[in-house]
């Protein structure tokens, strides 16, 4: 405020000088370059105090730079004093004390006004990094109790899961024909428990490590999930066309997009014999992957559930997680997937779109 009342001051002090040039005798064109010069001065000193003030610029700063002004008016009038009085010793005539007073006032203004904005935003940047670094370290310490507790929880897991595993194996042994049902329950719910614990590792990753992106072998990371999920569900197909050495740039985590794709496509099959089909489609920049299967396509609404962020997620739901972290990885990668109605059957397909990415030398 007080910036902006020494500004408006300014100015009606080159309005005053304005009025009381005798033009007649001096000519125009000086006191109108002289008058134009003071305004611009003084107008700089104001606007600049009412932008402060609407500003979200701290009290304690705008008085540093109301301090500032002040410093660089007395500086610079003690300057013109010491220059007028050496002037006045030699006999010499001070000419137009007006304009020079407010142009020394303007200048000490201006000159105050830059170096309080300089040294505010200087101490405004030197925050915002302090803040950066704490947010970071707070971040950090984040991601590693995150890693910490998923490893804990995987550790005591798959202990637990394997114990139940081997008791349901040696029970296989003591129960009749009617009583497998319920083994082979154990074991299924067994592995989707790994399955499950085994896809929250996947997504504390994602969360935690840092976003850098390298080719990765498309083929490597499809046929090594259809190879294991081959043998754990052996009563499954799979038929792969246009797989060849394609390279896209993702990072270590590009084989969970298919594993949990190629899982969906079969747990979700109503077929008696499922069986899957994965066709890749390259073109210049991207590597398309076509995922169809033979059942009867994917529950209504498993489009809006793997779509759905982590703050809208159910997080008691049953369905879709897999799906989500799917998403999610291709999101991250610069990709993009989605649900295609397949041409003339019941199935439906979902397709990956990722970026080509040059294989490494």
């Amino acid at each position: 405020m007080g910036v902006t009342l020494l500004g408006i001051s300014l100015v009606g002090a080159a309005l005053a000088y304005a009025v009381s040039v005798d033009t007649e005798t001096g000519g125009l064109l000086y006191p109108l370059v002289d008058f134009l010069v003071l305004v611009s001065l003084a107008s700089t000193v104001t606007y600049s105090g009412y932008y402060l003030g609407k500003s979200d610029v701290e009290p304690k700063q705008l008085w540093t730079v109301a301090t500032s002004v002040g410093l660089g008016i007395i500086v610079m009038a003690t300057l013109m004093g010491w220059q007028l009085l050496a002037q006045l010793r030699m006999g010499g005539v001070v000419q137009a004390p007006l304009v020079l007073l407010v142009v020394t006032q303007s200048v000490g203004a201006v000159i105050g006004l830059l170096v309080g904005i300089y040294h505010i935003e200087t101490i405004r940047k030197e925050r915002k990094l302090q803040e950066a670094r704490t947010a970071a370290r707070e971040a950090r310490e984040e991601n590693d109790q995150l890693e910490f507790l998923n490893h804990l929880l995987r550790h005591h897991m798959f202990n637990g899961v394997q114990v139940v595993r081997s008791y349901a194996t040696i029970l296989g042994d003591h129960v009749d024909e009617s009583g497998q049902s319920h083994i082979e329950t154990i074991q299924y719910r067994s592995d989707r428990l790994v399955a499950i614990v085994d896809n929250m590792r996947v997504l504390v990753q994602s969360l935690t490590d840092d976003h850098h992106l390298d080719p990765q072998s498309l083929a490597t990371a499809i046929e090594n999930e259809i190879e294991v999920l081959g043998q754990t569900y052996d009563q499954a197909t799979f038929e792969v066309h246009g797989l060849d050495d394609q390279y896209v740039s993702a990072d270590s985590l590009l084989p969970a997009v298919f594993e949990n794709l190629l899982r969906n496509a079969i747990e979700h099959n109503t077929a008696t014999d499922p069986h899957v089909t994965v066709r890749v489609e390259t073109t210049d920049e991207t590597v398309a992957v076509h995922i169809i299967d033979n059942g009867d396509g994917p529950p209504d609404g498993i489009e809006e559930k793997f779509l759905q962020s982590a703050e809208l997620r159910d997080p008691t739901a049953k369905e879709g997680t897999g799906l989500y972290i799917a998403n999610r990885l291709v999101t991250k990668y610069g990709g993009d997937i989605h649900l295609e109605d397949d041409a003339g059957t019941d199935s439906a397909r979902f397709v990956v779109e990722l970026p080509l990415a040059t294989a490494p030398s």
